[in-house]
């Protein structure tokens, strides 16, 4: 295994099989060693600032949430959420457990939601209930 850190960003090369306890484990490691080495704010969204220890421990749990519903490497995860924290937070979440992201523009409607949903063969979807007058838990 080799890790990366740079910038509060964290790429892990794993080889071999790992287990879910072993991976939470050596993601609490990583947390630890990023933090030390990156410090100050990461983002500012709305008036909140998150710390790059934050960043990593929110996307880290997200990224556990994700593996609890049976998504992982390969898999697509589609995101249709406004340009703020959570974005971020699930487009590091989904390279952690190693899906890829289908970035999904909450202005997109039924015909464009269907079209890329199913060209992208998109497994789950991220969004708010509720966006600019549009409801995704109704679609």
């Amino acid at each position: 295994m080799r890790n990366y850190c740079s910038a509060g960003l964290l790429l892990v090369m794993l080889t071999g099989p790992l287990t879910p306890a072993a991976a939470q484990d050596r993601q609490s490691k990583r947390i630890e060693k990023c933090s030390l080495v990156v410090a100050g704010t990461a983002y500012i969204d709305g008036g909140r600032e998150w710390s790059w220890r934050q960043v990593a421990e929110a996307s880290a749990h997200l990224a556990a949430q994700l593996r609890q519903r049976g998504l992982g490497r390969g898999d697509r995860i589609g995101i249709i959420l406004p340009n703020q924290s959570e974005w971020l937070l699930t487009y590091f979440a989904a390279a952690q457990i190693g899906a890829a992201v289908v970035g999904l523009n909450v202005r997109y409607r039924e015909t464009e939601l269907d079209f890329m949903l199913a060209d992208g063969r998109v497994k789950a979807v991220l969004a708010p209930a509720q966006y600019a007058g549009f409801d995704y838990v109704d679609f």
